[in-house]
């Protein structure tokens, strides 16, 4: 990651505690090095020459965040508060901001071991060491409106998309599809009410006014949750009646491989 005086890091750990850091701040910030690789798997093939794929995945991110302690006096204190907001017993969030570009991005993170502070050179320098199970950075969410009866936009993330579509009024039996002829069908019918479909990497249900309704979705044999793909995508929806009265959302937030 490129660290200049635009960039703001910030962590927030599970209790709510929070701590920037950043050019001229308290807890200068110096450097953040990420490493994330590929993990792939191939076999041998009889008289066949290289691998073949088997399997291909990213592994778990690893960020390491270097700085010192800004500061004529309270040094102490404040190196308290770094060990304390970057808890080894629970997970956080670090945030990415850029000043300049108004970006923000999001990780999920744990601290892999009680930060390490160190005198050295007439300064106070840290060292912070970070693993994010969840190798994507994630962008602010987006809400688009859906207008009747299809969408055309771009997901300008690195990877496919989780993504939630928010029906509201009524209809019988409304669906909503992607241009491969995926679909996703809610066997029943809305009276002026809220069906939500939750189709995540690592989850996917489905509510009606906050309740679950999964048992009413598109048989589990047909049914497929799909995610949003990378660049264009096309999302429409239908009813067998009164689709006309329906407003549809998409929400998701893009995951990148990187901060920038």
């Amino acid at each position: 990651m490129l660290v200049s005086k635009e960039v703001v890091l910030t962590y927030t750990n599970a209790a709510g505690a929070s701590l920037s850091m950043a050019f001229f701040q308290p807890f200068f910030l110096l450097g953040c090095t990420e490493k994330l690789q590929n993990n792939i798997s191939s076999e041998k093939g009889v008289n066949r020459n290289g691998e073949i794929l088997t399997n291909m995945g990213a592994d778990a991110r690893n960020i390491e965040i270097t700085g010192y302690i800004n500061a004529a006096s309270g040094r102490r204190a404040m190196e308290g508060t770094l060990k304390s907001v970057f808890n080894i017993g629970a997970p956080g969030t670090l945030e990415y901001y850029n000043t300049k570009e108004l970006k923000r991005y999001r990780i999920a993170c744990y601290a892999e071991a009680v930060p390490d502070v160190v005198f050295t050179n007439m300064r106070t320098d840290f060292t912070i060491n970070l693993k994010c199970l969840d190798p994507y950075w994630y962008g602010e969410e987006l809400a688009l409106a859906v207008p009747q009866y299809s969408l055309t936009f771009n997901n300008a993330g690195d990877s496919p998309a989780g993504v939630v579509f928010e029906i509201i009024g009524s209809a019988v039996s409304p669906k909503v599809s992607n241009a491969k002829g995926e679909s996703l069908c809610f066997m029943n019918t809305l009276a002026s009410q809220t069906l939500r479909i939750t189709s995540m990497p690592e989850n996917a249900y489905v509510e009606l006014d906050g309740a679950g309704a999964m048992q009413y979705l598109t048989d589990a044999v047909n049914r497929r949750f799909f995610m949003l793909d990378i660049g264009q995508n096309t999302i429409s929806y239908g009813a067998d009646s009164g689709a006309s009265g329906l407003s549809v959302t998409i929400k998701y937030r893009p995951r990148y491989l990187g901060a920038f």
